[in-house]
């Protein structure tokens, strides 16, 4: 059987992001066949497994057929990031195919590349206790560049760092704008 596909997910965070890919080895590319973003406040454990079957199911992809993992490796709540690589882990080991971990952060600026966003982008995670991952990134014609290293900084204090390295518009993303929108608000369109 052809493995051609690519199962990828992520729960870093307070929802589980499951995908399914098809890979064209061909122009080294993925199409996205099934893309699922699902709120488990702090229960991935409990629900990432039938989300990855849910997903395959949809995506009508059966499991011998999967090219590689692909799981995210945060940053994010290290118990979410922990069960993410251990399944992944699991999975990659039980069907024998190379585990690819991925930044969270760098994803989300990827699929702002992918939809066409060009110029500034600011990913902000949400890193809980009123703090976030503020990573900025440049998108151009020839992918993404990340001007920074990630860290915690509280909320407050991000957006004041924000504020004194604006040089034009902006696109903010990411899922602290869930908790912290109305501050980031004049940092960009969101």
């Amino acid at each position: 059987m052809q493995k051609d596909h690519i199962l990828a997910f992520d729960t870093a965070n307070e929802v589980i992001a499951v995908g399914v890919g098809r890979l064209d080895r061909n122009d080294r590319s993925i199409e996205t066949i099934v893309s699922q973003e699902i709120p488990v406040f702090r229960a991935s454990n409990t629900k990432l497994i039938a989300q990855i079957e849910s997903a395959l199911e949809l995506a009508r992809v059966n499991k011998e057929s999967i090219a590689c993992v692909v799981c995210g490796r945060g940053p994010g709540s290290f118990t979410g990031v922990r069960i993410c690589v251990a399944t992944a882990k699991g999975i990659a080991l039980g069907l024998g195919v190379p585990l690819f971990g991925v930044s969270t952060l760098d994803a989300q600026a990827w699929d702002q590349w992918q939809r066409g966003v060009r110029g500034d982008v600011v990913v902000l995670g949400d890193a809980m206790r009123k703090e976030v991952y503020p990573v900025r990134y440049a998108l151009d014609e020839q992918g993404v560049r990340r001007l920074n290293a990630d860290f915690v900084i509280k909320a407050q204090d991000a957006c004041a760092l924000l504020a004194s390295s604006r040089s034009g518009s902006r696109l903010i993303t990411g899922d602290a704008l869930v908790k912290y929108a109305d501050l980031f608000a004049d940092q960009g369109t969101f």
